[in-house]
């Protein structure tokens, strides 16, 4: 196993899970925020959270998140925060996906 796995990744940037420091690593525009697995999950819920819709109808082309939990400044477009959301509903995929494998794997052996 590498020291680094990528869970999910799209044009916008990936997660990734370090498995020496066993922290998260998010990468977007060429910045990175690392999370301990509790963190990670509060912000993948803070970010499925945004409706999209509302940015779509309602807003400028350029919105500022600030999520003071990881102490995170988000300057995005709307089109920026749609590849986040696309980041994070499939990480969570792939977090849900591992763990039927890993229930199925246990089950069997």
């Amino acid at each position: 196993m590498s020291k680094k796995d990528v869970i999910y990744s799209n044009c916008f940037g990936k997660l990734v899970q370090n498995n020496t420091s066993y922290e998260y690593e998010l990468i977007l525009k060429g910045q990175q925020f690392s999370f301990s697995p509790k963190s990670l999950r509060c912000f993948l819920k803070d970010i499925k959270a945004i409706d999209l819709a509302y940015y779509l109808n309602n807003s400028s082309s350029i919105e500022s998140f600030y999520f003071p939990e990881q102490d995170i400044l988000l300057v995005l477009s709307i089109l920026e925060l749609t590849y986040l959301k696309d980041l994070v509903l499939g990480s969570l995929t792939m977090f849900e996906l591992n763990s039927i494998l890993e229930e199925t794997i246990y089950l069997v052996f």
